[in-house]
């Protein structure tokens, strides 16, 4: 800091930091020549070791060299000096990966990721970036951690991590597509291990049941959203009892459609293909765009 201080004439200061590193430096000064003072009055002009090595350690306080543009900020220039600072010593970057850490087990998500933006500012590696994109994830960003997943690949594509990431992200976003890429890639990894196959495997299987669910709610119509309530009267009125298959799960539109009727209700599937519909009733299923499409409908019962 003395050299920054010296770089910088030691006259504009726009920050407290800086005020305070100009005092320092200031004092330093004062010591140092107080010292020449005393040394020279005692040994004849000649500084003595002990004198030197003072010297050698207030300029170890400052990076070994560091010139600063004319045209840098104060504030710039000390946000410089303490990054030149730290990359002198080049496992620094692990001081704030443990400290993210510790915030991450203590689900201080926050805290956790601004250490391991640190340690990424130090160190580009897929740990960190794995790292990050875990904070992100937790934090539902989930595109910030989708673009540090790719950099987990990145700075290592031989193992299965950051495919995991992007497949449960890319099925959590629905981009199905996307999350078929990520699986297969990532179970072609070179250094894919039982643990991470398991784990691809449990996520293509996820998969493949929201791109089957997907796939039925594409191909299943639901009349209410077409027609008005006395066409569906009459609909109703052709639907043989012993045609109706139950389904499992409610239908909110019929849920909402039977209770204002005042119905006793089930939701069925009502196959169209064998039943001899009026040629007015048939006219509205033109829209469909098979004979074999499948139509929504209801038991009707009295309360």
């Amino acid at each position: 800091m003395a050299k920054l201080c010296e770089a910088n004439n030691g006259k504009t200061f726009s920050t407290a930091e800086m005020m305070k590193a100009k005092k320092g430096y200031d004092d330093q000064n004062r010591e140092i020549e107080a010292y020449e003072r005393m040394r020279e009055e005692n040994y004849n002009g000649k500084n003595s070791t002990d004198l030197i090595e003072k010297i050698g350690q207030i300029q170890e306080c400052a990076p070994s060299s560091f010139d600063i543009p004319k045209f840098q900020t104060q504030e710039e220039t000390l946000k410089a000096a303490r990054l030149s600072k730290a990359t002198m010593n080049g496992e620094h970057w692990k001081e704030y990966y443990e400290s993210g850490k510790k915030f991450f087990q203590l689900q201080d998500y926050e805290n956790a990721l601004q250490e391991f933006t640190k340690a990424i500012q130090l160190k580009k590696n897929h740990i960190l970036y794995d790292c990050r994109a875990e904070v992100f994830e937790r934090l539902k960003d989930y595109e910030a951690a989708k673009a540090d997943a790719l950099n987990t690949i990145k700075y290592n594509s031989s193992i299965a991590r950051g495919y995991i990431r992007l497949t449960r992200l890319n099925i959590k976003s629905k981009k199905y597509n996307e999350a078929v890429k990520y699986a297969t890639l990532g179970l072609k990894a070179e250094l894919l291990n039982e643990n991470d196959k398991y784990h691809l495997l449990k996520l293509l299987d996820v998969l493949n049941e929201k791109l089957v669910t997907n796939q039925i709610k594409k191909n299943t119509y639901d009349i209410l959203q077409y027609f008005p309530k006395e066409v569906i009267d009459e609909i109703l009125k052709y639907l043989p009892q012993h045609s109706f298959q139950w389904l499992a799960m409610m239908n909110k539109s019929w849920n909402d459609f039977c209770s204002r009727e005042g119905f006793i209700y089930q939701q069925v599937i009502v196959k169209s293909k064998k039943h001899d519909w009026p040629k007015r009733i048939a006219k509205m299923f033109k829209r469909w765009p098979t004979k074999e499409s499948n139509i929504i409908g209801i038991a009707r019962c009295q309360p």
